[in-house]
């Protein structure tokens, strides 16, 4: 009976920690987002909207959010190899769809460019995953300094390819064209960036009320 009590004694505080672990699990954004049908889920969303917001279809009020679900997968989920894979799915995948009328062109150019373009993403979320989990930066600060870098980058580099920018959803929307006029597409990326970010930052809050720096890899 003795050797009994001992061994539910030594149970207690193993079985409190692992209470413990699974409360913290809930409460932070890294045990949420750790299946794989959940980044997948996030990443074929970010897909339908960002396809929303450019022609034929041009619904530019989706532009403000169409990013979110790729900066929750890319700044919550646990494993970082998975955020690059899913980013670089994520973005194959838009510009395959995006760019089809390619591929009647040039079958092989068509699946190059899109990988090409597709490179960006992994190497964006990269610098998205340490300011946000080793730093503590905001993302409506620090997501459309990353974004509209990778689009200049995209603009220039191996001749450029300037397109599917977030400023080319606005252009029928007269307050972001005069925004335009003063500091270029690039602002106009920079303004709708901010707002993703600033949304995913509300997310994230919620996800844990009391956010601090370092929280994860």
């Amino acid at each position: 009976m003795a050797d009994r009590k001992h061994q539910q004694d030594a149970a207690k505080p193993l079985s409190r920690r692992r209470n413990l672990a699974s409360d913290r699990a809930l409460s932070e954004p890294d045990g949420l987002i750790c299946r794989h049908r959940s980044l997948i889920g996030l990443a074929a969303l970010s897909v339908f909207l960002q396809s929303l917001i450019f022609e034929p279809i041009g619904w530019w009020p989706v532009a403000y959010v169409c990013l979110v679900p790729w900066l929750i997968l890319t700044g919550g989920a646990r494993s970082a190899p998975r955020v690059y894979a899913y980013s670089f799915l994520m973005a194959f995948t838009f510009f395959l769809i995006n760019m089809r009328w390619l591929y009647s062109a040039t079958g092989v150019g068509y699946f190059g460019l899109c990988l090409y373009q597709s490179l960006y993403f992994p190497l964006i979320a990269c610098p998205i995953r340490h300011v946000v989990r080793r730093r503590g930066v905001p993302l409506a600060v620090a997501f459309p300094l990353i974004w509209v870098g990778s689009e200049l980058l995209r603009a220039v580099v191996m001749s450029g390819f300037p397109w599917f920018f977030l400023a080319h959803s606005q252009y029928n929307v007269l307050p972001m064209i005069q925004v335009s006029d003063l500091v270029g597409a690039y602002g106009v990326s920079f303004v709708v960036a901010a707002i993703n970010g600033a949304i995913a930052d509300l997310i994230f809050a919620r996800l844990r009320p009391t956010p601090e720096p370092g929280w994860g890899p």
